[in-house]
């Protein structure tokens, strides 16, 4: 039973509590018949008449005014204090330019990962060129640069917008893994976001590029593999 419940009840007990009182009243001033007596007799029924209708007519109109006013029962896990947007709707976080600038870094490596398929390559220089291909008809409104340069110097295979680093290498014996992590993690903290691929043509372990490419994911670089046929030089 809510509040506006225990209010009605206890207003309507106590109006029903007065009908056997005047019913006493009238009760008691029959027995005694003066004139005055029997007029209070009078007065007295039509008070016994009028009340519940009183009554009635007052708890219709408490009823409404309680309707439109809220009273709650409880204020610890009640929501009715609170702003309707406060409640039963999510609050978005702001997103900041470094997340949608990830997000769409992460967007780029997993179009590279799902759709780019060098089959048969020749060399680096070649498979570096299909790409860069791919690269601008994938990501059009890019800024794509083939040979950039970090803070040092030092050659970088592709630079997207001037904050991405893509490196691409063809994994001919270990000496290639151990140069490119060392090249990695002096290009890190030039740019915001690297990736490296690795095209694997069967010339070193599987769980050696496996190793190398936890290696490059320990320092923050996004690293993606694919199996590959070599071409014998001519």
């Amino acid at each position: 039973m809510d509040y506006q419940d225990i209010i009605m009840n206890r207003f309507y007990l106590t109006g029903l509590f007065m009908i056997p009182v005047f019913a006493w009243l009238f009760i008691f001033i029959l027995t005694h018949s003066t004139l005055s007596a029997s007029l209070g007799a009078v007065a007295v029924f039509l008070l016994m008449i009028f009340i519940p209708v009183g009554i009635s007519i007052l708890r219709d109109k408490l009823q409404e005014k309680l309707e439109h006013t809220s009273i709650p029962t409880a204020y610890s896990n009640d929501k009715s204090f609170l702003p309707s947007s406060s409640y039963g709707t999510s609050i978005e976080k702001p997103t900041s330019s470094l997340d949608n600038e990830q997000s769409e870094f992460d967007a780029m490596v997993q179009r590279i990962t799902d759709e780019f398929h060098p089959e048969m390559v020749k060399n680096e220089d070649e498979t570096k060129d299909e790409l860069i291909r791919f690269l601008e008809i994938r990501f059009p409104h890019r800024d794509i640069i083939r040979k950039g340069h970090d803070s040092q110097g030092d050659r970088i295979d592709i630079v997207i917008d001037g904050c991405i680093a893509i490196d691409l290498t063809i994994v001919i014996n270990e000496g290639k893994l151990i140069f490119l992590l060392s090249q990695l993690t002096k290009m890190k903290p030039d740019f915001s976001d690297v990736a490296v691929i690795l095209i694997d043509v069967e010339e070193v372990p599987v769980s050696l590029i496996e190793s190398y490419r936890n290696e490059f994911e320990s320092v923050g670089v996004k690293t993606i593999i694919k199996k590959s046929i070599q071409l014998k030089k001519d």
